[in-house]
């Protein structure tokens, strides 16, 4: 007769105890970046100071499939990119003010250093992506892309 008093009592206790816990959410984190050119997505870091620009992929082993650096400058212009302390070869997308591409280089190689890489045309972004991505996804100058923060 005891233990059917104490595990009604014990069960109440249990749930006060619960319920007086404080609940606190998860905390929650800023959606990543991302670039969407056609059907793809490509979640992206963003370089936009000059540091982080002169930093690039520079020193890093890889780069996760489907993302990349995208390059933010305060104008359009020509800028070079070299392969300068790259670990792996990249493809480069050239885009304009209005997110269109401009111009595309194919597999730029670390061996290639010091070899400078320019647009053909003014540019706003620079998107650095994994060698390969622009023919497995069949990009073309004049493809619009959106970018999502």
């Amino acid at each position: 007769m005891k233990n059917k008093i104490i595990i009604p009592v014990l069960v109440v206790i249990l749930i006060g105890l619960w319920s007086s816990r404080e609940v606190v959410a998860p905390p929650i984190s800023p959606p990543t970046p991302t670039i969407t050119i056609g059907d793809t997505k490509i979640e992206v870091e963003i370089a936009d100071t000059a540091e982080s620009r002169a930093q690039g992929l520079s020193g890093r082993t890889s780069l996760p499939e489907n993302s990349g650096l995208l390059f933010i400058f305060t104008e359009s212009s020509q800028p070079g990119f070299w392969m300068k302390e790259m670990n792996f070869p990249i493809d480069i997308i050239w885009l304009d003010e209005s997110w269109k591409i401009v111009d595309l280089t194919i597999e730029a190689r670390p061996e290639k250093y010091p070899e400078i890489y320019l647009p053909r045309s003014p540019v706003h972004y620079v998107l650095e992506v994994n060698a390969g991505f622009i023919s497995a996804h069949n990009l073309k100058i004049g493809d619009p892309a959106r970018f999502t923060r």
